[in-house]
């Protein structure tokens, strides 16, 4: 396996370099070797078969670092349903986001978050609800807890109980669930103002068709105004 590293960081050095430095959750990792030695534990397989597919998708920044427990979890879950799916080799995915509407179907479904239990957050302090509408809520997480319980059935860094990012992120700035009913569903999106990120329940970007979705809410302006008031103050 070392080999096999050895040789995709010297391929890809400048590339890596080059991403890290975007990527502020890979700080620890020095050199071309050592960003892809980490890589190589998102590949759940002991040949490392599927490494450079997950160098490629990382260097054209499909995911970051702290991706990485989730990445693994994706791959075993395509894997395991491989013989369901009609594209069965990584390599001919060009992009993350192609790669997840194949194994998302494939994903357990999460229970509704109880009224019973969001009280209890409310009461001890482990949310603020800024928005609080039966279809639209702006919610601001204060501890692990209430991201893991509010990120339940979605992709995000910190839902998980292990290696969970919730405390990188707080220490640089408030983190939001935004929910907003579909037909009957109650969409997830988690917002971080100060990395810029925005990110719909399968951890990628908020497409178009959902901020579209969101626009049709008037609360989501009323959001948007009181998050320019608390990180835009002149």
């Amino acid at each position: 396996m070392t080999s096999k590293i050895l040789y995709i960081s010297n391929a890809m050095n400048s590339k890596l370099v080059d991403r890290i430095r975007t990527d502020n959750s890979a700080n620890e990792y020095r050199t071309p070797f050592d960003i892809v030695t980490k890589l190589a534990e998102a590949d759940p397989t002991s040949q490392k078969k599927h490494l450079q597919w997950i160098v490629r998708m990382y260097v054209t920044e499909q995911f970051k670092m702290e991706d990485i427990d989730r990445i693994k979890s994706d791959i075993s879950l395509f894997l395991k349903n491989i013989t369901l799916i009609d594209k069965k080799d990584l390599n001919n995915y060009e992009s993350f986001t192609e790669f997840l509407e194949k194994v998302t179907p494939f994903q357990d479904k999460a229970p509704p978050i109880s009224n019973k239990e969001q009280q209890r957050l409310d009461k001890a302090g482990s949310t603020e609800y800024i928005i609080n509408n039966s279809d639209f809520k702006l919610i601001s997480l204060k501890t692990v807890e209430a991201a893991k319980l509010y990120g339940k059935g979605t992709k995000w860094c910190t839902s998980g109980d292990e290696n969970n990012m919730f405390d990188t992120y707080i220490k640089r700035g408030p983190l939001y669930i935004v929910m907003v009913k579909e037909n009957d569903t109650m969409r997830k999106f988690q917002m971080h103002v100060e990395d810029g990120e925005f990110k719909n329940e399968i951890d990628l970007n908020v497409t178009e068709n959902e901020k579209e979705l969101l626009n049709t809410f008037p609360q989501w302006k009323t959001a948007l105004e009181y998050l320019i008031g608390v990180h835009y103050k002149l």
